[in-house]
């Protein structure tokens, strides 16, 4: 419970000002701006013709191919389904750590905040933590029934 008397008041809202005479020494901002950059670098990976969006592509193909008995989508190339899904893992596994990461940088600017309930501060709803990148939920898929 954070006491009236260490709470900061800024533009930005009630803060612990403890906690900000701590982080003004040893929180590393330069980080914030790094992180800013790499996030730019893997959206642009995730996003490329070699990227994530190409990965799942190609395993969209092979199922297409595999599950559905249809014909040939995608050459395979040398690739098969162990090789796809393999590839889609790595992009996954590689921007799950990243992002981590990212949580890991934010971690001690949430010590920031004050307990509002604590201060008598009314509630207010900050941000939006919904999945802003995509429109509409993904729909449920029926597996395609085939005789083989």
């Amino acid at each position: 419970m954070t006491e009236p008397d260490n709470v900061l008041r800024t533009v930005y809202g009630d803060l612990n000002k403890s906690e900000v005479l701590e982080a003004c020494v040893s929180y590393d901002r330069a980080k914030l701006l790094q992180r800013a950059e790499e996030l730019r670098l893997l959206t642009e990976y995730l996003a490329s013709d070699i990227g994530s969006r190409d990965a799942f592509a190609r395993l969209y193909c092979v199922t297409t191919t595999v599950l559905c008995n249809g014909g040939l989508v995608l050459p395979p190339h040398g690739n098969s389904l162990r090789q796809v899904l393999s590839d889609v893992r790595e992009d996954l596994d590689e921007a799950l750590a990243f992002f981590h990461g990212c949580e890991a940088l934010i971690e001690p600017l949430e010590r920031l905040l004050v307990d509002e309930h604590a201060v008598g501060v009314a509630g207010q709803t900050h941000g939006t933590h919904g999945r802003r990148y995509r429109s509409e939920p993904s729909p449920q898929v029926e597996p395609a029934k085939t005789s083989m």
